[in-house]
């Protein structure tokens, strides 16, 4: 897969010189968990939620016309609607598809990749981290579990962008164990034609249970509500949340140190402009519940043709 943005070395000397504006991008309701802990972090910056509404889930879709559509609505984002504008792609299927963008398509959309930050890198980094300083001793190899959409699962991103990243020097080295997980993030999102979200939790959890990984990557951001009940099956184990991880490299975008996030209780209430392709309820639903104290400032309604600029 040929490399879609800047290598997390650069994104971190890459510092931002005037105030940012941080869209989160996701298919659905998903990505609030990642709008959630980047406020969180009061990192001082205008904040917009970009929901595909229309088109989730992304996981079961067509990779190539996915492509299509992904650079369409980046473009015009980043190009029509937005200065000094920086896409966070929350949804972990979206990265995948991006990083096998080859780059002479941005140029054709008129796009700069270093304005797009996909959520496989910065999760790989804080993998690294997070099994480097848990352990007691020295670890040389470790099983990293990957819970996912069929598409991201199927793309092969992780392990795949792991060996680009980390080659055969990496340390730990890693050993995959990825389940792909179908139906999860729809029955997050109230899905009543698929089975419940326990049952699935189960089925796909269940999986780990015998031989526990050493990590698990929540590779779906719809999955993040979920760490409780996935914990009963790997107690020990080590959750990767890429929510976090793209806090870490916003702040090294921004030049500040990165703290811990707040407890939400503690940090201030923040407006936000929520955008979407489809329906807007689920999203406001999951806001007034899950998020109060982000308040909605503006909707708007997304259209998408796919034509280049």
């Amino acid at each position: 897969m040929p490399n879609a943005s800047l290598p997390l070395t650069q994104i971190e000397d890459s510092l931002i010189t005037r105030p940012a504006h941080l869209i989160v991008f996701d298919s659905g309701v998903g990505g609030l968990n990642v709008l959630k802990t980047l406020w969180k972090a009061q990192l001082g910056c205008k904040m917009t939620f970009v929901a595909d509404s229309a088109w989730m889930p992304y996981g079961n879709k067509n990779p190539s016309i996915l492509q299509e559509r992904l650079l369409y609505l980046v473009s015009e984002l980043l190009n029509r609607y937005y200065d000094n504008a920086y896409i966070l792609f929350a949804c972990n299927t979206a990265s995948a598809v991006w990083e096998s963008i080859p780059p002479e398509l941005f140029g054709e959309w008129g796009i700069r990749p270093d304005r797009v930050i996909d959520i496989l890198r910065p999760t790989l980094s804080l993998l690294i981290r997070e099994l480097i300083q848990s352990s007691p001793s020295p670890v040389s190899k470790a099983t990293v579990g990957l819970m996912a959409t069929p598409l991201t699962v199927a793309s092969q991103a992780y392990p795949s962008l792991a060996k680009r990243l980390y080659g055969n020097s990496s340390y730990p080295q890693l050993v995959w164990h990825c389940v792909p997980c179908a139906d999860l993030a729809q029955a997050v999102e109230g899905d009543a034609s698929v089975e419940a979200v326990e049952t699935l939790v189960e089925r796909y959890a269940s999986q780990f249970q015998e031989k526990p990984p050493h990590a698990l990557i929540i590779g779906c951001t719809h999955y993040l509500g979920l760490k409780a009940q996935l914990r009963h099956y790997m107690p020990n184990t080590l959750f990767i949340d890429p929510s976090e991880a793209l806090v870490f490299v916003i702040c090294g975008r921004l030049g500040i140190p990165y703290e811990t996030p707040k407890d939400e209780h503690l940090a201030e209430q923040q407006y936000v402009s929520l955008w979407a392709t489809g329906e807007r309820q689920n999203l406001e639903s999951y806001l007034q519940h899950e998020l109060p104290m982000l308040k909605v400032k503006q909707f708007k309604k997304l259209s998408v043709n796919r034509q280049k600029n």
